[in-house]
C-alpha cells in the first residue's frame, strides 16, 4: 500500500521535501562559501531596499565595521541623491523584468570618500515567480572612472593611468584602425613583451561564440545606440585555453561628429564566472553522482510533454528506478559505502543511455531516465531490461562484492500527460506495483493503477477525518488463565466507525497509517481510551484486571514513548503493572535505541510483550537479552494443531523454551476444545480467541466474560467453557 501514497505529489509534499533538504543544505553550504568569499561587494536587497545580507566585501566598501551593524539598513540611503532617481527606476525595471541590470552611481559609505561603483542587480524569484529580492554586485569602478576622466582632460595623464590601472586599458584610434594595449591588458593574455597594434590581436583571440555579440555591442556603442560599451566575453590566453573578460569602453566624439576613438578598460573576471557557472551546475546536478537532479528532470521532461504535444509523432518515455533493499547496504557497510554503490549505479546507467536521454538522481536510492523522441515502443522494454542486467553485475566496494537489483517502473507519453508531475507520478506508481510484485522486475503504468491510488487516497482521507471526527472505536477481547479459568486481563483492539461502510478493522487501515505517520496519535490515543476504560473496570469492582495495547513500530521507535506512558498512567491513576505492551516481533529489538525503551519501561514497571511471535525477525536466545514479559503465539501456530504434527512439534518447542527462559506465553486465535486441550497439555499459561469470546465494546465486556452463572453461553457454535473475572 506504500508505494500508492507516493503516487501523488501533494501527498508525498512532505517526504519529498525532507528527502530534498540535505541536498538543498549542501548547495546552500557551497554558495555562501563562494558568497562570502568573493572579492567583489555582493548584498541583497528585499523588494522594499532594506538589506537583508551581505558578504565581507561590501562591509568593508560601505565603510562599516561589522555586519550587524550593516545588515537592516535602508540601501537608498548610501546613494548620491543626483543618482537616486535613476537608480530607482533601473532597479524598478529590474524588478519588472526580471532581468540583470548594470547600473553605475556614486556610493556615499558611512566613512571614507566618495567613490564610483556600478551595481549588476539580479531578481530572484519563489517557486511561484514571483519577485522574492533582489542579489547585487557592485564594483568599485573608482578607479575606472578616474582613469576615464585623465583621457578627457590630458594625454599625460591618461598615459599615467593606464600604466597604474588595475585592468588592462586599451585605445583604439578609429581613424587609423590602431589600437594601443596596456602592459597590463597584453600580461592578461599571457603577453609579456609587444604585440601589435591591429584590432585583431584583440578581436582574433575572442571565443566564436562570443565575437557576434561583442561586434553588434561595439557597433551599437558607436552609433549612439548606448551610452558606454560593456560587453562580457571569452578570450583565449597564450597557453591556448580561454578566460572570461568584461570589457568596458567609451567612444569620444567633437562636436557631434563620429567618434574617432574608442577607449577603456578589459577586467578578468574568469573566477567569478567559473563560480557561477559551477553554482549553476549545482544547483541542477545531484551533488554525489553528477547526475541531473530532480530540477533538471522535470525541466527536460516538461519540454518533451511540450513538443509531444505540438508532434504528433514525438513521443517520450519515463523510467522510475528504485534500487532493491538497497538499506540492507546502508545499515551493513554504512552510508560511505553506499554513496560508493549509488555512484557506480549512476555511472552503469549512464552507460545504458544515448547521448540524447537523460538519467537523474532524485533522491536517495531512487533514479528517474527520460528516454526522449522514442521511435519504437519496444526499446523501452530493451532499455529497461538492460538496466536491469546492468545492475545486476557484482559491484566491489569495500573490500567485497555487493549485488544489486532494481525495480523500474514506467509511463509512456501515449496518455495525453499536461505536466511533468503527471508523468512523474504514474512512473512511480507503476515502480511500486513492481516493488509489490517481488522486485527486480519493470512494468508498464496503466489505469488500473491510477484507480487503486485515487480509492487510496480516499481512504487516506478519511482516515485523517476520522482521528479529527473521533469516528475510532476501542473493542476489548478476554485473555484468560489456563489453569484458573480466570479472565486476567484484555487486549485493547482498534476499531473504525466508518460512517458510510461502517465498522473496519485495523487489517483495512493500519498499513496506511503506519505510512502516513498517523499511527503516532491514533495510537497515543488508543493507549489512552483503554487505560482510562480500565480505571473505570477497577472502580467496578475488578482491581486485578490488566490490559494490553498494541504500539506500532513507528512508536517505538520514539524515546518519548516511556515518557508517554507514564503520563497516561498518572492521569488514570493506574499501577504500571496492570498495563502491557504489545510490540510486534517485526520490530528490530537488537538495537540500542530499542534496548533502551524496552529499559526505561521497565523501570516504570510496565508490562511488555512480543505479539505474533514465530512471524518475524528475532528468536529466543534474543529475547532472552531483552526486558520481555511474555510471548504471544502467532494464531498462524495455533490453527494447525492436530493437523500437521511438524507445527505441534515446533509449538510444543516453543513453550517449553519460553518457559525455561522465564517468559510467560499466551496462545492467540483458539477456537476450538481440540486447541485449547493441547496447549494446557503443553504447560501454555494463557490464551485468547474466539473459543473464549470474539472483541466486544467496552461496555459487553464484563458482561460477555460472566455469562449466565459464570459461563460463557450466549455466543452461537462455541463450546461453553467456566470462566471467572477476577475480583468475583
Amino acid at each position: 500500500l506504500y508505494f500508492v501514497r507516493r503516487a501523488f505529489p501533494h501527498v508525498a509534499m512532505a517526504i519529498e521535501h525532507k528527502r530534498a533538504e540535505e541536498t538543498l543544505q549542501k548547495q546552500h553550504d557551497f554558495i555562501k562559501t563562494v558568497y562570502d568569499s568573493a572579492p567583489d561587494a555582493i548584498l541583497t536587497v528585499d523588494l522594499e531596499n532594506i538589506i537583508i545580507d551581505c558578504n565581507q566585501a561590501a562591509i568593508e566598501i560601505f565603510g562599516f565595521d561589522s555586519k550587524e551593524d550593516f545588515v537592516g539598513q535602508l540601501a537608498e540611503q548610501f546613494i548620491h541623491p543626483e543618482d537616486l532617481e535613476r537608480t530607482r527606476v533601473l532597479l524598478q525595471h529590474a524588478v519588472n523584468e526580471g532581468v540583470s541590470k548594470n547600473i553605475e552611481f556614486r556610493l556615499l559609505p558611512m566613512t571614507g570618500p566618495e567613490r564610483f561603483v556600478e551595481l549588476t542587480a539580479g531578481l530572484i524569484r519563489d517557486e511561484e515567480q514571483q519577485p522574492q529580492f533582489l542579489v547585487g554586485h557592485l564594483v568599485d569602478t573608482t578607479q575606472r572612472r578616474r582613469a576615464e576622466e585623465a583621457l578627457r582632460i590630458s594625454e599625460e595623464r591618461y598615459s599615467l593611468a593606464m600604466l597604474g590601472a588595475k585592468d588592462g586599458l586599451w585605445d583604439w584610434d578609429l581613424n587609423t584602425n590602431k589600437v594601443y594595449y596596456s602592459q597590463r591588458w597584453k600580461s592578461m593574455i599571457g603577453f609579456d613583451g609587444t604585440i601589435g597594434d591591429s584590432p585583431e590581436e584583440w578581436l582574433g583571440r575572442v571565443h566564436p561564440d562570443d565575437l557576434p555579440q561583442l561586434m553588434a555591442d561595439i557597433n551599437a556603442h558607436l552609433f549612439g545606440s548606448t551610452p558606454q560599451l560593456e560587453n562580457e566575453y571569452r578570450i583565449r590566453v597564450v597557453e591556448g585555453h580561454y578566460r572570461w573578460m568584461i570589457v568596458r569602453g567609451i567612444a569620444i566624439r567633437k562636436d557631434g561628429e563620429r567618434p574617432h576613438r574608442l577607449a577603456g578598460s578589459q577586467t578578468d573576471i574568469h573566477d567569478r564566472k567559473t563560480a557561477e557557472q559551477r553554482l549553476i551546475h549545482d544547483a541542477l546536478h545531484d551533488a554525489l553522482t553528477e547526475l541531473p537532479n530532480r530540477v533538471l528532470f522535470m525541466d527536460r521532461l516538461g519540454q518533451a510533454i511540450k513538443r509531444a504535444s505540438r508532434h504528433s509523432d514525438s513521443s517520450f518515455a519515463v523510467l522510475f528506478l528504485d534500487l532493491d533493499r538497497f538499506k540492507v547496504v546502508n545499515d551493513s557497510l554504512g552510508h560511505l559505502s553506499g554513496d560508493e554503490v549509488l555512484i557506480q549505479i549512476a555511472r552503469r546507467l549512464e552507460k545504458c543511455l544515448r547521448g540524447e536521454d537523460t538519467v537523474a538522481r532524485l533522491s536517495g536510492d531512487e533514479f528517474a531516465v527520460l528516454i526522449s523522441d522514442l521511435q519504437d515502443p519496444t526499446y523501452v522494454m530493451r532499455i529497461a531490461g538492460r538496466i536491469q542486467q546492468e545492475i545486476a553485475q557484482p559491484i566491489a566496494v569495500s573490500g567485497q562484492q555487493v549485488f544489486m537489483t532494481v525495480s523500474i517502473g514506467i509511463a509512456l507519453s501515449g496518455t495525453g500527460y499536461e505536466t511533468a508531475e503527471e508523468v512523474l507520478r504514474d512512473a512511480d506508481t507503476a515502480m511500486y506495483r513492481a516493488k509489490a510484485m517481488g522486485g527486480d522486475r519493470h512494468v508498464v503504468f496503466d489505469q488500473r493503477m491510477h484507480a487503486m491510488a485515487v480509492e487510496l487516497l480516499h481512504l487516506e482521507t478519511d482516515l485523517r477525518q476520522a482521528l479529527e471526527n473521533n469516528q475510532f472505536v476501542a473493542h476489548y477481547q478476554p485473555i484468560c488463565s489456563i489453569k484458573t479459568g480466570k479472565v486476567v486481563g484484555a487486549e485493547a483492539l482498534l476499531r473504525w466507525q466508518h460512517p458510510i461502510q461502517g465498522l473496519r478493522r485495523p487489517a483495512e487501515f493500519i498499513e496506511l497509517a503506519e505510512e502516513t505517520g498517523l499511527i503516532v496519535p491514533i495510537g497515543e490515543w488508543i493507549l489512552r481510551t483503554a487505560c482510562q476504560q480500565l480505571a473505570e473496570w477497577h472502580q467496578q469492582g475488578y482491581p486485578d484486571l490488566r490490559v494490553a495495547v498494541n504500539i506500532s513500530a513507528r512508536q517505538f521507535q520514539n524515546l518519548e514513548l516511556p515518557n508517554l506512558v507514564s503520563r497516561v498512567l498518572t492521569e488514570y491513576n493506574i499501577k504500571a503493572s496492570n498495563l502491557e505492551l504489545e510490540i510486534t516481533e517485526r520490530i528490530d529489538l537488537t538495537t540500542p535505541l530499542v534496548e533502551e525503551i524496552l529499559n526505561d519501561l521497565n523501570m516504570l514497571g510496565v508490562r511488555v510483550s512480543i505479539d505474533d511471535f514465530g512471524t518475524g525477525y528475532s528468536s529466543l536466545n534474543t529475547l532472552k537479552h531483552l526486558t520481555i514479559n511474555n510471548i504471544k503465539i502467532a494464531q498462524a501456530f495455533v490453527v494447525p494443531i492436530g493437523m500437521q504434527k511438524e507445527n505441534d512439534l515446533i509449538l510444543a518447542s516453543i513453550i517449553q523454551m519460553a518457559h525455561n527462559l522465564g517468559f510467560e506465553v499466551v496462545a492467540e486465535g483458539v477456537e476450538t476444545p481440540e486447541q485449547l486441550n493441547f496447549l494446557r497439555g503443553e504447560g501454555c499459561d494463557m490464551i485468547q480467541g474466539y473459543y473464549i469470546s470474539p472483541a466486544v465494546p467496552a461496555d459487553r465486556f464484563i458482561t460477555v466474560c460472566e455469562g449466565r452463572q459464570g459461563r460463557i453461553s450466549d455466543l452461537p457454535g462455541l463450546v461453553d467453557v467456566p470462566v471467572h473475572i477476577p475480583g468475583d
